[in-house]
């Protein structure tokens, strides 16, 4: 409720080769009016690595959450990241249990970090980050609460195999 503002950013300290904003469909009582995943190309030490950002819905408790993620699946694939290619990562808000997510983005392997939300006293793991194509997870774990946000913050170390 109330006034503010729903953004998406991604710093990298390796160069950015390539950066699309990909439109998500609209959910039934979604207050964001254009949801777009950010997707893009980075380049790791001569390797190019795709890497989409997104912030789905909380809306109706799974549905939305699960429409969004359907809907940047059509659009990254779209987009050519289909993970086949080359090594790829989904990082966000998924606003839905790790456990859910095969059904929901089949081919993806969801890093375990730990409970993300609420902050405060975290009991789900809803924030993830999603690997294919030859990235493997060296480390993975959950940030300190901070009262910045209603979600702890996860961070990873991923190589590439």
């Amino acid at each position: 409720p109330g006034e503010g503002w729903w953004k998406l950013a991604i710093a990298s300290r390796h160069p950015i080769v390539e950066q699309a904003m990909l439109p998500l469909v609209h959910t039934i009582g979604d207050q964001v009016p254009q949801r777009h995943v950010i997707a893009t190309t980075i380049d790791v030490g001569s390797t190019l690595v795709d890497l989409v950002a997104f912030h789905v819905s909380s809306k109706l408790w799974w549905a939305a959450p699960v429409v969004h993620l359907r809907s940047m699946r059509r659009a990254i694939a779209a987009h050519g990241i289909d993970g086949s290619r080359r090594p790829a990562l989904l990082v966000g808000d998924a606003n839905l249990w790790r456990v859910c997510l095969p059904g929901v983005l089949p081919g993806w392997r969801a890093v375990r970090c730990g409970a993300t939300f609420p902050s405060w006293g975290p009991h789900s793991q809803i924030d993830q980050i999603l690997v294919r194509g030859g990235v493997e997870v060296l480390d993975a774990r959950v940030l300190p609460y901070s009262p910045t946000s209603d979600h702890r913050a996860i961070v990873a170390r991923l190589g590439l195999a």
